[in-house]
Order: structure tokens, then C-alpha cells, then sequence
């Protein structure tokens, strides 16, 4: 009797019905597939579970405690990393926006987003048998529901931004920071460190430490000038510890050269204008300063192949695109593209803005500063 009982139970488990039910119990029992959901699944599982906890708290507030209605994550420099480090994030950005709680803000240059996922996606984002394609945008419209893109400075904002910067600044904070003061390296950016400036003090423990001068009425002016040609709080701050880095190898006292109080227009003009010329792109900067000459085809090169006897007015003017025909040229380096063309001629109209404030016009002396400012750049 016990084997038929045994039998009648087995064929009673071989009903469709109870086979189901028997499979599924056995699955929820084993814990492979947990074991392989991998990390996305248990971060989703997570946030669902707080995302039901922080409900539970709104309803059921504690006495004199407020709870917490969204959860706001700010992802900035992106455009620091790999392509696949990008899509990740991504990924990451639309699991959250899955859920109630989460409000993501993404700060990036969107031709990186864009870069990034042609890249990563070149089989997918590539065209279709039916002509047409799915592209990066496409992509990112899924994610981002709200893309916003911010104005660069206006006019008269990187004088305000300069300014803002300088009175908050201590004694300390105008100067070079301390290690880079002791260290070679500005010392080998700029090997003519000048006796008596607040690099050579500062390597001399024997003298004195005076407090640096503070930026002159003049210099926050002039570096206000270059406002065509910093489109950006971060371009205007790297502008602004260039410049510092650069004044510190220089000797202010009452006779100083650099800021022209001997009775001569001060170096740090120059200095100024040649900065300007840092943010252009590289593949334009390394023209401009270094670009061959070519007679034949009215090419009169860059700043550094010129003659001194040459004057920084005349290499400003032939920084501007010219229309001749259907083609576009200047008399840097001749026939322009059309993106070319539009670099350089932000950066003529730039140039031209802040020459109109200078008073030092022979190419000497930016020759002379050439190599100290190329040593800042990316090109060669």
C-alpha cells in the first residue's frame, strides 16, 4: 500500500499545474539567480526599499522634524572621463530617474556626452537598412528630459568676477601657493625669475618676506579686456593664477619694469595680451605664434617668425579672416575653413578689444615673452 501511495503522489506532481508550482518554489528557494542579478539590480532593489522608507517618514513625520521630500545629486566633470565611465553614469542617471525620490542634475559639455556615446555605441548609433539612424541625441533624450544650456559671461562680467576675486583674497591667497613658491617648477617655466620678486624671496630664507603687492587697478582692467576671449568662470580663473604665476617671478618694487612704474608702459601688458592668446584652440595658437612665412602667397606667419622690427598692431590685423572669392584667409597662415574661420575670428576681435588698451607695441617685446607663455600651452 505504501509503494501505491508513493506512485499515486508522483503522478499527482506530474500534472501540468502542480509541475509549475513545484518549478517556481524550487527557483525562489535557490539563490542562483540572486547570486547573478549583479550590482545594478541590488542598487535598485535598494533605493525602491528607501524610497518606500522616506514615503513611510512623510506620512508619519516625527514631532518637530521635517522629512526629506527628494533626494538632488549633482554630477559635474564628466568630461573627465572614459567613454565607458560616461555611458555608466548614464546608466546610473536613468535607474535613479526611475524612481520618485531622485531629482539628477548633470553639469557637461553635451559634445562630450555625444562623443562619448558615438563611441560606445558605434554599431548601434550607426545607420539603419531603412536610410535613416538613430543618433546620440536620440539617446540622450531618454535620459535628460530637460536640457538646459547656459550663456557664456556677458560683457562686463569677467571685470566683476575679477574684482570679486581679489578683495576676498588674504595676504597669503595672493600669492603663488607656498609649495609652488619653493618648488622648481615655476623657476623652470620661468628661468629669468627676477631678484627681489616673491618667487626669489620665498626661495631665500635669509630675506625678509615681504607681503606680495596686490593687483594694481591697471592689471584687473586690462585682464577685464579680454572678456571677447573667456567664455567661462573656470577659462577666467585659469586666466587669473596664470597671470598671478607669472607676476610672481617678477621683481614690483617702486622701479619695477614689469609694472611700468619707472616711468615705461609696464611688462605686464605683454603679459596680458599674450594670455589672450592662450585661449584660442591649439591647433590655431601654435599658427599664431609659430606659423612660416610664404611670401609667394602673401603669408606673413607668426608672431615668433616675424621681425622685431614688426609691431603687435600689424600682427593683430592680420589675424583677421578676409573674404577673397568664395574663400576665407588671413595673413597668418592663407586659406581658411570654415571652423577655422570662425576661431580666428573670435580671436582678431578679441586681440583687437584689448590692444586698444595697451600701450607697448613693438614685437620685441612679446617676442620676448613668447616662450614663457608657449610653456603654459599644449602646443610645442
Amino acid at each position: 500500500m505504501a509503494r501505491v501511495g508513493e506512485l499515486g503522489r508522483r503522478l499527482t506532481e506530474l500534472t501540468p499545474g502542480r509541475s509549475l508550482y513545484t518549478f517556481l518554489a524550487e527557483r525562489a528557494r535557490d539563490d542562483s539567480y540572486r547570486r547573478n542579478l549583479g550590482l545594478v539590480s541590488t542598487i535598485r532593489k535598494d533605493f525602491e526599499q528607501l524610497v518606500e522608507l522616506m514615503a513611510d517618514w512623510r506620512a508619519h513625520p516625527e514631532p518637530g522634524g521635517k522629512a526629506i521630500d527628494r533626494i538632488v545629486l549633482y554630477i559635474d566633470a564628466l568630461d573627465r572621463c572614459s567613454s565607458r565611465q560616461v555611458v555608466e553614469v548614464l546608466e546610473a542617471v536613468h535607474l535613479l530617474l526611475a524612481l520618485e525620490l531622485f531629482v539628477v542634475v548633470v553639469g557637461v559639455d553635451p559634445r562630450w556626452l555625444v562623443r562619448s556615446l558615438s563611441s560606445h555605441y558605434d554599431e548601434i548609433l550607426a545607420e539603419t537598412p531603412a536610410g535613416g539612424h538613430v543618433t546620440p541625441e536620440d539617446y540622450l533624450e531618454k535620459i535628460i528630459n530637460l536640457p538646459l544650456v547656459l550663456p557664456g559671461m556677458s560683457s562686463g562680467s569677467l571685470r566683476r568676477l575679477l574684482r570679486s576675486l581679489v578683495p576676498e583674497e588674504s595676504i597669503e591667497d595672493r600669492s603663488v601657493p607656498e609649495p609652488l613658491l619653493r618648488s622648481p617648477v615655476v623657476r623652470q617655466a620661468v628661468p629669468d625669475v627676477e631678484v627681489g620678486s616673491e618667487v626669489d624671496r620665498r626661495r631665500r630664507p635669509e630675506r625678509a618676506v615681504k607681503p606680495p603687492r596686490p593687483l594694481t587697478d591697471r592689471e584687473i582692467e586690462l585682464l577685464s579686456s579680454l572678456d571677447r576671449l573667456v567664455a567661462t568662470p573656470r577659462e577666467a580663473k585659469r586666466l587669473f593664477n596664470l597671470y598671478r604665476m607669472l607676476r610672481s617671478t617678477r621683481d614690483l618694487s617702486e622701479a619695477s619694469r614689469f609694472l611700468g612704474e619707472d616711468g615705461e608702459p609696464g611688462e605686464y601688458q605683454v603679459v596680458v595680451a599674450l594670455l589672450g592668446l592662450l585661449t584660442a584652440p591649439a591647433h590655431l595658437l601654435g599658427m599664431a605664434l609659430g606659423g612660416p612665412a610664404d611670401a609667394s602667397r602673401s603669408i606673413r606667419g607668426g608672431l615668433a617668425r616675424r621681425s622685431s622690427e614688426a609691431t603687435w598692431a600689424e600682427f593683430v590685423a592680420d589675424c583677421e579672416p578676409r573674404r577673397e572669392g568664395e574663400r576665407w584667409r588671413n595673413a597668418i597662415v592663407g586659406v581658411l575653413g570654415e571652423e577655422e574661420t570662425r576661431d580666428w575670428l573670435r580671436m582678431y576681435r578679441g586681440l583687437a578689444q584689448v590692444s586698444a588698451a595697451l600701450q607697448v607695441d613693438g614685437l620685441a617685446h612679446f617676442q620676448k615673452w613668447v616662450p614663457v607663455i608657449r610653456r603654459f600651452s599644449y602646443v610645442l
